[in-house]
């Protein structure tokens, strides 16, 4: 977990120092930036369940190169890959 939270910790860095300049993808709730030849991919979803309604949950994932991060409701969900 320490290490998801330094990879969130140098985005917001980044962000903060304009290295990374965050744009919405049309008709999607996705940002994406692009940095040093990697794209950086921040994505909100509402998971479905299975009778068709929304999960009463938000996943968030941040993507960076090969890493892959997902929390829900703000508490991770999965590890980097």
């Amino acid at each position: 977990m320490v290490k998801q939270l330094d990879l969130l910790k140098l985005l917001l860095e980044a962000t903060r120092r304009g290295k990374l300049t965050w744009r919405n993808v049309p008709n999607a709730d996705r940002y994406e930036a692009d940095s040093g030849g990697y794209l950086y991919v921040i994505s909100f979803e509402k998971p479905s369940l299975d009778d068709g309604l929304s999960a009463n949950t938000t996943l968030y994932s941040v993507s960076v190169a090969e890493a892959l991060i997902t929390f829900a409701d703000g508490v991770p969900a999965c590890s980097c890959r």
